[in-house]
């Protein structure tokens, strides 16, 4: 019996809604009251009929499951964060990933672009070397399966035929059995004693699942092709923009031979990473443009050009707005207008932190792009010593207005939590410091001396139990992503997938406390993208924006909220440059 809308699990986890099901059972969304974030369920609910010892070997099979695979913390897995048993059924609840699964989108869209498939694959390939490292193979890898986030990131889901593998040891263990889905699944599949696959079966699986998204069908099975050879249509037969070098890749993995295809998921990578693809084609842009803080996504394909081209549009002063739209709201007063005003004491405000830079929400399957989900990523290091750091930006003193951005939610720390930094940007993060929010300094680098995070990379940090700030730099001190109030499991990411950046570069003798980007469309100049507790300094103080490409008008003000710098119909199709000075 399917569960109902506001039904209480554990006392913890409350119904929302029927996600889909099946025949072995069904996935809900579902709120965690403790938590206070969302979450899916998958709940195991057996065929009527069956006798104890099958029920009881299923349940064992489902717990197994759930075992192996919260062990398992990859940014584009999905994470399996509890167990439990309820009445008759068994449960799973996981990461509620927001978005929609590739099959839905290619069956709205159809084919997509080589270059948006091939930043999907590079991304499941990094998701499948880690598993297969961790000695577990998913074994039904599928376009309903993958699921991609409003940001474009691709994760993979529902591990119901993972299988235990041990490439020193013939003997696997396969805790949900099943073939997989005909047109995605290797020959070797079907062996019935499940002996035969290893981690090229999956590879097998994802070629299949990536033809399927270049050419916006499903390919051949693999008894189809036995059986009759000229039933395979090779990708460029369907697509003849597929470019020849993805096509062999394609093939490649999809050999019905075994020993033909890439060895490894490194392998079909470093394949895939060294031909050269277009770039994708940037996204619609809304009427009224939000900043995008913090996004989660696949690193773009490198820039045609090298750097970035300097900001020459528009008029490079402190112009009228434009007809119809307001001046921003004021939210930052320095402290000498209250010593000139004849107060005679210095108000030294401490930051008050809304973090609209930053906002996680645990996510999972098919949903509207609301929230964030937490992810998590691969290397965990330890702080240690930075033998000399540069000045880091300082704190602005708290703002007087309340700020329009949306107030950071955090859940109340109860111990220890990992922050994770995924670089998807052209930057090298040099600096990531993290250091309370009551604190008045940034303190040491977290990465050390020798160590960097470089484009397409991502690392782990441990964090005690606090509240935190965090500033990534690269390895010039420009500031790339920050975020404030952190108390739980948090990813932060530098750039995103097809987003452009802005490079502004403050040599003015005023200190910037607001940067307005607004769609040249829209009525209105929107959210400050510093926000309340992050300004840049004046003589040299540097910070990048990364956005969705788009024409845009530009604002600076000061910490009293007057204009300096503005720019007006700027077309941001690549990175840019942006100088303000007196």
């Amino acid at each position: 019996m399917a569960l109902e809308p506001g039904q209480l699990l554990q006392e913890r986890y409350r119904i929302v809604a029927l996600l889909g099901e099946g025949g072995m059972g069904a996935v809900y969304r579902a709120w965690d009251t403790r938590l206070n974030v969302a979450v899916a369920l998958k709940e195991m609910r057996p065929q009527p009929g069956l006798d104890q010892a099958t029920l009881a070997g299923l349940r064992d099979q489902f717990r197994q499951e759930a075992t192996i695979l919260a062990r398992l913390n990859h940014p584009n897995l999905v994470r399996v964060t509890d167990f439990f048993e309820e009445g008759s059924n068994a449960y799973l609840v996981m990461d509620f990933v927001l978005g929609e699964s590739l099959a839905d989108k290619l069956l709205r869209e159809g084919a997509q672009s080589e270059a948006q498939v091939v930043a999907w694959g590079r991304q499941l390939l990094d998701a499948l070397a880690y598993c297969h490292a961790e000695g577990i193979i998913h074994r039904d890898i599928k376009p309903q399966n993958v699921i991609i986030h409003a940001t474009g990131k691709a994760v993979l889901v529902d591990f119901g035929l993972v299988k235990l593998w041990n490439p020193n040891d013939p003997r696997t263990q396969t805790i949900m059995r099943g073939m997989g889905t005909p047109e995605y699944a290797p020959p070797e599949q079907y062996d019935t004693h499940s002996s035969h696959t290893d981690a090229r079966s999956d590879l097998y699986s994802l070629g299949a699942t990536l033809y399927h998204a270049l050419t916006g069908q499903a390919p051949a099975t693999a008894t189809q092709r036995m059986a009759m050879p000229g039933a395979f249509k090779t990708p460029r037969a369907i697509n003849g923009q597929i470019s020849p070098s993805l096509e062999a890749i394609i093939s490649r993995a999809m050999e019905l031979q075994l020993d033909r295809r890439f060895p490894t998921a490194a392998a079909m990578t470093d394949a895939l990473v060294s031909q050269r693809v277009a770039q994708p084609f940037p996204a619609t842009i809304p009427a009224a443009v939000s900043p995008v803080y913090q996004p989660v996504s696949t690193p773009p394909p490198a820039p045609g050009v090298s750097g970035h081209s300097p900001l020459s549009v528009g008029n490079n002063s402190a112009a009228a707005m434009p007809g119809g739209r307001d001046a921003p709201p004021k939210k930052r007063l320095s402290p000498w207008v209250w010593i000139i005003g004849g107060l005679g004491v210095l108000i030294l405000g401490a930051s008050v932190v809304c973090g609209a830079l930053f906002l996680i929400r645990g996510s999972g399957f098919f949903a509207s792009p609301t929230e964030m989900p937490t992810a998590t990523a691969v290397t965990r290091v330890n702080p240690t010593p930075l033998p000399e750091l540069q000045t880091p930006t300082s704190r602005a003193p708290s703002p007087t207005v309340a700020p329009t951005e949306p107030e950071l939610t955090t859940v109340p720390s109860a111990g220890a939590f990992q922050l994770t930094v995924a670089n998807y940007s052209d930057y090298d993060v040099c600096y990531v410091q993290i250091s309370a929010s009551d604190s008045d300094s940034w303190g040491e680098d977290w990465l050390g001396e020798e160590d960097l995070i470089y484009s397409g990379d991502s690392r782990v940090f441990d964090v005690p139990a606090g509240t935190y700030d965090v500033k990534l730099s690269d390895c010039d001190d420009v500031v790339l992503a920050t975020a404030w109030k952190i108390s739980q499991d948090t990813t932060l990411d530098v750039g995103g997938m097809g987003l452009v950046s802005l490079h502004l570069i403050n040599d003015s003798s005023d200190e910037i406390c607001y940067v307005y980007i607004s769609s040249t469309t829209a009525d209105s100049w929107g959210d400050d993208w510093l926000g309340e507790s992050e300004s840049i300094d004046s003589g040299g103080g540097q910070r990048v924006f990364f956005f969705t490409p788009g024409t845009y008008d530009l604002l600076t003000q000061d910490c009293e909220g007057n204009d300096l710098v503005s720019e007006f119909e700027v077309d941001f199709q690549s990175d840019l440059d942006w100088t303000i000075s007196d």
